[in-house]
């Protein structure tokens, strides 16, 4: 068994993060930048985003 990761990732972007807890999908982080107008914006990343050796 794995020791569970403690270190914390630096911020993505300057915007407050969020948790969201899904039935369905588990754990979402996400960020929301409020101080802006216009029409909001939403990015996805891939499910493969995460990182794998190389071989």
């Amino acid at each position: 068994m794995t020791a569970p990761n403690t270190h914390t990732l630096p911020a993505a972007i300057q915007a407050t993060r969020h948790d969201f807890n899904s039935a369905s999908a588990g754990r979402i982080h996400y960020y929301a930048d409020t101080s802006a107008s216009g029409r909001p914006l939403l990015l996805i990343h891939s499910i493969n985003a995460a990182p794998r050796p190389l071989k």
